[in-house]
């Protein structure tokens, strides 16, 4: 298991849930064994380099939403 274990399967549920029932097209079986860097996107860059989120987010600010379920 790494690290992202337990988002994937916290964000995995979720759309369960928002499916009410319906299939989903994700299998868990392809989310456990798909490449982190691939599964988890981050709306916020992890490492922006466009100006267009260091003009509307501070260093401290990236720092707190990077990485913040929100942001996910």
């Amino acid at each position: 298991m790494n690290g992202w274990s337990g988002l994937k399967y916290f964000l995995y549920e979720h759309e369960e849930h928002l499916a009410g029932g319906k299939d989903i097209h994700l299998t868990w079986d392809r989310v456990t064994k798909a490449d982190d860097e691939k599964t988890i996107e981050h709306i916020l860059p992890r490492t922006p380099k466009d100006p267009y989120w260091k003009e509307r987010f501070n260093a401290q600010q990236r720092r707190l939403y990077t990485d913040d379920i929100g942001n996910l």
